[in-house]
């Protein structure tokens, strides 16, 4: 009876202790599900990316790398674009539109404008060298109810607004000897869903064209303006910190970068001073000589325009310049002198290939001087979009 009792007490207690036991396990458990997470808030969603095919203007199939991330993956990356000058000077680049197939188009990179403009298929004055964006064929595709007019030095562009997808392809890089790498095969290339753009219907001589010809560009705007629709690079990249950008014109492989350029490359870059406009790149030199002269009916402030291959002089000016170029023997270097830096244009950047001259005068207000993109040559420029800033560096 007494062994008896002794087991009793024991399965009591055995059976106390799992109790307890149960117990302290479940408020382990409860305090850990209710405990803040140390990893998860800090570690970054893992991004899957996939293979894909582009197809290229020139009827070639690209294979990249997509990313659905505007920084290629992470902060510490940007994408590099190939830029390919036309026969004008001008650097274009390829991006794509709608899926599942994207369209291939090739567009003007203007510092200029803030709009991505691209010729529409029922643009019967658009050429069709640059390709034409249908939009029938995106299933991402939306017309918007808003139509506009945009200018763009001698072209101005009619169309309404849409909404879809935009690709750009190119490299993924985190320094600049990866703009050297040819060892990769396959490029990367990041998408941008729901970007809004105008389709032209109809182009059309611009008023301010003067004497020049009219031009025939889709255009990717790279300024900024606080109209409706937001400016495209604002759309790419939205309240990021990488909102610089870098057009690198070497000429023999040039490169537009979307983001802040990888500090391991050597380049040393000079801050020029800013004549701060709400819309343009402006600078201000101290002043600009041709030859020994200094040109002094020319403006201080000088606009940075890749979306022009020429110099743009106010008549006044373009007068005085015409007059020393003649008396000196037209080959004079033309400079513009700042305060830390000076970009000297030798007298064949100013010339075509069959000697016509590059310099043109222009119906402004008289107050600035248009720097165009085949003057550029040779350089690094940097563009920080908030506060308009230019930087400049020599190759």
């Amino acid at each position: 009876m007494a062994g008896l009792q002794h087991l009793t007490v024991l399965l009591s207690v055995v059976v106390l202790l799992a109790i307890v036991s149960f117990i302290v396990q479940r408020h382990l458990r409860l305090t850990a599900r209710n405990r803040p997470s140390t990893t998860t808030a800090t570690t970054p969603p893992v991004t899957t990316n996939k293979k894909t095919t582009l197809l290229q203007a020139t009827g070639e199939a690209l294979p990249v790398i997509l990313f659905s991330s505007s920084s290629c993956q992470t902060l510490n990356s940007v994408i590099a674009i190939p830029i390919r000058p036309d026969d004008n000077g001008i650097p274009t680049i390829e991006i794509y539109i709608g899926s599942p197939e994207p369209q291939v188009l090739r567009v003007a990179l203007d510092t200029a404008s803030s709009d991505l403009v691209v010729s529409g298929t029922d643009c019967s004055s658009c050429g069709r060298v640059l390709g034409k964006y249908d939009a029938s064929l995106s299933e991402t595709s939306i017309a918007l109810d808003e139509c506009s007019i945009v200018t763009f030095g001698t072209q101005q562009d009619r169309g309404c607004y849409f909404e879809d997808t935009l690709t750009l392809a190119g490299k993924c890089i985190t320094t600049c000897g990866d703009l050297n790498d040819t060892a990769s095969v396959a490029a990367d290339a990041v998408e941008f869903k729901r970007k809004i753009f105008l389709v032209s219907h109809d182009r059309l001589r611009s008023p301010y064209a003067g004497n020049l010809p009219r031009s025939d560009y889709s255009v990717f705007g790279l300024c900024h303006n606080d109209g409706h629709p937001p400016p495209i690079l604002r759309q790419l990249l939205g309240g990021s910190a990488q909102t610089q950008f870098f057009c690198i014109l070497n000429k023999e492989k040039p490169w537009f970068l979307l983001g802040q350029l990888p500090r391991t490359c050597d380049v040393l870059m000079f801050d020029l001073p800013s004549a701060y406009h709400s819309e343009f790149f402006a600078v201000k030199c101290d002043e600009v000589t041709l030859g020994d002269d200094i040109l002094r009916l020319l403006p201080s402030t000088i606009v940075i325009d890749s979306g022009s291959n020429f110099v743009f002089l106010p008549k006044q000016s373009f007068h005085e310049f015409s007059q020393k170029y003649s008396s000196g023997g037209g080959d004079e270097t033309l400079s513009f002198v700042f305060p830390d830096f000076t970009l000297e244009l030798p007298q064949e950047s100013y010339h075509d290939d069959d000697g016509s001259l590059m310099i043109y005068p222009f119906e402004g207000s008289g107050d600035q001087v248009i720097l165009g993109s085949l003057l550029l040559s040779n350089t690094v420029v940097e563009f920080e979009i908030e506060s308009r800033r230019v930087r400049i560096g020599l190759l």
